[in-house]
Formats: C-alpha cells, sequence, structure tokens
C-alpha cells in the first residue's frame, strides 16, 4: 500500500501578479497565477529609483500599460537563446531595474517580455497582495512607501469607460485583497467539490459566485467548507481569516506557519514551463518563435508538432537546470482563429509545456 496526499495546486499568495480583468468596469482584479517580485521588496535593494519612478509616473496626465512595472535580468540571461524580440527586450534591461515601458514597445515585445519572465530569464517586478497588505498596514515586512506609491499608479488605471479603477491607495488595496482571498476562497471549494466527487468547475459557476457575494436575493443560497481550514506560510495569518470567514468555517494557522514555504521549497516539487508561438503573417505561411531565427513552415498541422517538439525539448533542459533527474511532461496547444470573408483565418497558437518533478536533493 502505498501513503499519499491529494494535493490541488493553485499559483495563489502575496507574491501573485495583479492584472486589470478585460472591459472591466471599475476595479475587477485577476489575480495569479503568475508570480511576480513584490515592489517593497524590490525596494529593499532599488529603493531610490523606484520612488523617483513612481512618483514621476504619477506625474503624468496619462497613464501607461505598464506604469508600476520593472524588469531586472537573471543570471539565465547570459547565454540565453532568444529570438528577436526576446534579443531587443533583454538588450533594453541595460542597468539593475528598468521600467518595462522602456524595454516593452510593441505587442510582439509584450509577449516576448512575458516569455522571458515565464523562462525566469527576466523577472518582474509589480504591485501584488503583498503591496497592498502595506498599505492596509497588516505587513511590515519590506517598504511601506513603496508599496503607497505602486497601489496610488495603480489606482490610476482606467476601466473600459476610461475612469480609474481606484481613488485612493486604500482602496485599491482593498479591492486586491478582496480578489485574492475570494479567488483563494473558490480554489478551495473546487479542492472540496473534487473530494465529494462532483465537478470542481462548478466553485467557478454563477450560483456558487451568487453564495460567496453574499448579496440579498429572493433565493438564499449558501456555499461553504465542511472542515477545519489550516493556514501555511507567511501569508497565513493576513489572508486566511478572511478566506475562513466568507467559507464560514474555522481557521487554524498554527505557531511558525510562516517557515512552512521555506520547508515546502526545499522538498516540494519543481516545476517549468516553456511556451513557444506560432504566428502567420500571411494566410498559409506559419512562424515557430522558439530562440534565434524564426523557422517558417507552409502546414499548420507541421507548425503546431514542431512547436510542441521544441516547447517540450525547452522544458526539459529547464526542469533539469532546476535540479530535477526524474520528472514528467506535459505539453498544450492553444491557437486563436478568427473568420475572414467566410474563411477561417489562424492567427496565432501557443505550444506550453510544463515540467515537474522532485528535485534531486542527494
Amino acid at each position: 500500500m502505498v501513503e499519499a496526499v491529494l494535493m490541488h495546486t493553485h499559483g495563489l499568495g502575496g507574491d501573485s501578479e495583479i492584472r486589470l480583468a478585460d472591459r472591466a468596469v471599475g476595479s475587477q482584479l485577476e489575480v495569479g497565477p503568475r508570480r511576480v517580485v513584490p515592489l517593497s521588496l524590490m525596494g529593499e535593494q532599488h529603493g531610490d529609483l523606484l520612488r523617483n519612478e513612481l512618483r514621476a509616473r504619477l506625474n503624468d496626465e496619462i497613464p501607461g500599460a505598464f506604469d508600476g512595472m520593472f524588469l531586472q535580468r537573471t543570471a539565465r540571461a547570459e547565454g540565453a537563446v532568444l529570438d528577436r524580440n526576446e534579443q531587443a527586450v533583454v538588450d533594453a534591461v541595460d542597468k539593475p531595474l528598468v521600467p518595462v515601458s522602456q524595454a516593452v514597445a510593441t505587442s510582439l515585445q509584450e509577449r516576448a517580455m512575458r516569455r522571458l519572465v515565464s523562462r525566469a530569464i527576466l523577472r518582474l517586478a509589480a504591485f501584488t497582495p503583498t503591496d497592498a497588505s502595506h498599505v492596509l498596514g497588516d505587513q511590515t515586512t519590506h517598504d511601506p512607501e513603496i508599496a503607497r506609491l505602486g497601489a496610488a499608479v495603480f489606482a490610476r488605471r482606467r476601466d473600459r469607460y476610461g475612469n480609474a479603477i481606484a481613488e485612493t491607495p486604500e482602496e485599491i488595496s482593498d479591492a486586491v485583497v478582496a480578489a485574492l482571498v475570494r479567488r483563494s476562497a473558490e480554489a478551495l471549494l473546487a479542492a472540496a467539490l473534487d473530494r465529494d466527487g462532483l465537478d470542481d468547475a462548478l466553485a467557478q459557476s454563477a450560483l456558487v459566485a451568487a453564495a460567496l457575494d453574499r448579496t440579498s436575493r429572493s433565493a438564499r443560497i449558501d456555499v461553504g467548507l465542511g472542515a477545519k481550514l489550516v493556514g501555511l506560510g507567511a501569508p497565513a495569518a493576513t489572508y486566511y481569516p478572511a478566506i475562513g470567514e466568507l467559507l464560514g468555517t474555522e481557521v487554524e494557522v498554527p505557531a511558525n506557519a510562516d517557515v512552512a514555504n521555506a520547508i515546502g521549497a526545499v522538498v516540494g516539487k519543481v516545476r517549468v514551463r516553456a511556451e513557444v508561438p506560432v504566428t502567420a503573417p500571411r494566410r498559409g505561411v506559419y512562424r515557430i518563435h522558439a530562440g534565434g531565427e524564426p523557422e517558417t513552415t507552409w502546414e499548420h498541422p507541421e507548425a503546431q508538432a514542431r512547436a510542441e517538439e521544441l516547447a517540450r525539448a525547452a522544458a526539459v533542459v529547464e526542469v533539469q537546470a532546476a535540479g530535477a533527474k526524474e520528472f514528467e511532461v506535459e505539453v498544450t496547444w492553444s491557437e486563436k482563429v478568427i473568420e475572414v470573408d467566410g474563411r477561417p483565418l489562424f492567427v496565432e497558437g501557443m505550444a506550453i509545456a510544463v515540467a515537474a518533478g522532485r528535485p534531486d536533493l542527494g
């Protein structure tokens, strides 16, 4: 008999990336799954640069899409195989810390930047739940002044109607923490539903959303956890009491819970992700971008297969470099197709390979 723990993993925490939802009205936010460096943490090394840049952005008449976001090279940038757009972005990060707006000028470069961050060639710093907690006084680990400046810059972003998404640093910080709490509650509900033999997708249903909204309706809908919630990790005491309240369950945060992340980082899994995009400059021509000059093919199945092959190979290299000797690789493909003159037109595709395994600690 093999004893094991049933585990569900979700990329949510104090360093989760915060984004404004597409076509948002007000502060409709998306949380994770990507991780970024909190501004307040980055401020411990680059405080003066961050203060000056963030204050300058507050004086701009019109906010930019990348305001309050910064890039930093990592050791993996040295000798990395890059395509033209990736190389341009890396070359632009020519100082210890560079605003994203100075390194990214086109949508192709923005996608290249995201790939570089996912490959850990670049490190992205931005406003996070950790920063929001500093603004609200719930956390004092890093630089609260930079956290507040970052919140003020993020609050200037515009929704679909052109209105600022928040009026004050406190307002946007409340919204960020609330979004993290809500998304965490949904993730926990999904795990509980799966444990009960139900479809975990129900956690994203309108019925569950109505229950979690706690708004007055003709029908009363209640949903929650039927078990105690135990919070581990540095942010447990900050966020989990609110998560437990939303789910109507008791929360326990053990003594020394803040060191659990460090232990988990040592004994847990190594997980890396590699992306290979495919673009189509014109109908019937497919460009595969995987470092160096793009490869060209004229057949869609061939382009997809080649992209998946390259993504898998890149993931294997990355996971082995991260210390895993035994691992599994899963490759997925997604694409965007539109209709032009009654005919389907391939716009772009993405092969994503995720490799996961345990590090060799011997």
